[in-house]
């Protein structure tokens, strides 16, 4: 007997089956096929039940076999017994999900320390040996030209730290104005002293920053300023100065007398000693006027300040440990590098990041991120040396010589936020392209599917 095919879902059946194995319809028992011209059944044949043979093979001229409509019978045995749903695929055990998930979360861990780890050592490794450069120090000073800028600045400084001087001196400088301070600044300070004396100190600092090197004394050479003071430009300073002050009382006597003898708690006026009594006392020492005889007592000044000054005896600068805290920052940031890049390679453990789309999407994430946060420590970065400076003297230090330091952190990074921004904008590139590409694969797969 011939297989039976279900006319309702096209299931192919045994021979004699009454109902469908796939959808439980019932089958044909007698298929009736067309009667073609010349083709009668004889009657014994429709009489013995026996089932007609099957439709003939389509040909041309001869419409297509045609099933015939479901009974209600077979209706009403689909609604109480409907076909079976397809078997679904077994889900995979609960070990194996929860290290799916697990591998997966360690991999964005790893993602972070990799973008943490590259955006601590990209600016250490290009930024840690500028502050130790002393010439980078000079060269900014100079275009900036500080030292012929230098008495409007020191007399900007000297108002701002007026009261800690009257304090630490014992003077009383409420009449001493801006103006004051600019010409004795002028007066005996020139350019040239100014400059070599503060690349003199740039170079005893760094040079301490060698290895067994001793520490800088940061001396300062005074000869040239104490003799100006006790020549003509301290007898100038003298007279402007002294000629806006009000005059000296009886009292302000008593008062130089107890401060030259140190006397605790008294500080020395900066009053207008009046005429008559210079002149009286010139005519006492044997001057020819007053004037002589405030020349004279100039020219003791410079053999009681002492020609040399070091700066070290009021603070030590330990540059050596400078120098080594740099040195290990640089290890440390190469062995952060070393790390990042295990991290990276570790992310591999993902089964996500296996594939294609999920390495360019994982890898170039993660480039780009640590790209992006690199480029805005390299804008910050030049102003973090100056500001740390300025910080630390923080309503000390005037605007302008703020500004100067600030200038001067700019100047002295400048060279390695720059180097930085490149590597910085290179791997964000990077990491654009290659997420960009995993979500182009990520697309076509979707697209396909």
């Amino acid at each position: 007997m011939a297989e039976i095919q279900c006319s309702s879902c096209g299931t192919v059946n045994r021979a004699g089956a009454k109902f469908c194995h796939t959808c439980g319809a019932v089958l044909p028992s007698d298929v009736p096929r067309t009667v073609l011209a010349g083709d009668i059944p004889a009657a014994s044949e429709s009489a013995s039940g026996d089932r007609p043979p099957p439709p003939p093979a389509a040909s041309p001229g001869v419409p297509p076999y045609v099933p015939p409509p479901k009974s209600p019978a077979v209706t009403a045995y689909q609604a109480v017994y409907p076909p079976a749903p397809p078997p679904r695929p077994p889900s995979p055990p609960a070990s194996r999900s929860w290290l799916r998930t697990s591998a997966n979360l360690a991999a964005v861990v790893l993602g972070f320390i990799f973008v943490f780890l590259v955006s601590e050592a990209l600016p250490v490794l290009n930024v840690s040996g500028d502050p130790l450069d002393g010439e980078k120090y000079k060269a900014s000073l100079r275009e900036q030209d500080v030292y012929n800028r230098f008495p409007d600045l020191f007399a900007e400084q000297m108002q701002r730290s007026q009261a800690s001087l009257e304090k630490e001196a014992r003077l009383d400088l409420s009449g001493v104005t801006a103006a004051d301070w600019k010409l004795i600044a002028t007066q005996l300070v020139t350019p040239q002293w100014m400059q070599s004396q503060v690349e003199s100190l740039i170079d005893q600092t760094f040079n301490a920053a060698k290895e067994d090197a001793a520490a800088p004394k940061l001396e300062l050479n005074l000869a040239e300023v104490t003799q100006r003071l006790g020549g003509d430009a301290g007898f100038n300073i003298y007279k402007q100065i002294i000629a806006s002050k009000r005059s000296c009382s009886l009292d302000d006597f008593f008062d130089i007398i107890d401060w030259i003898s140190e006397e605790p708690g008294i500080r020395l006026p900066i009053c207008n000693i009046p005429p008559t009594l210079t002149e009286f006392a010139a005519l006492l020492g044997g001057y020819e006027n007053g004037d002589e005889l405030i020349k004279d007592l100039l020219k003791e000044l410079p053999e009681s300040i002492p020609a040399t000054v070091s700066l070290s005896d009021f603070f030590s600068l330990r540059m050596d440990r400078v120098a080594d805290w740099v040195n290990t920052m640089r290890i440390v940031a190469w062995i952060s590098l070393l790390l990042a890049l295990a991290a990276l390679l570790g992310m591999l453990i993902s089964p996500f990041v296996r594939t294609l789309k999920g390495w360019l999407l994982s890898w170039g994430a993660c480039l780009a991120a640590a790209g992006m946060v690199c480029l805005l420590i390299s804008q910050v970065l030049p102003y973090t040396l100056g500001g740390l400076i300025v910080g630390a003297f923080s309503g000390e230090i005037a605007p302008s010589l703020a500004k100067i330091i600030l200038e001067t952190g700019r100047s002295v990074t400048a060279s390695g936020a720059t180097s930085l921004a490149w590597q910085s904008g290179a791997m964000l590139l990077v990491g654009l392209a290659m997420a960009g590409a995993g979500a182009l694969v990520w697309g076509i797969g979707k697209y396909r599917s």
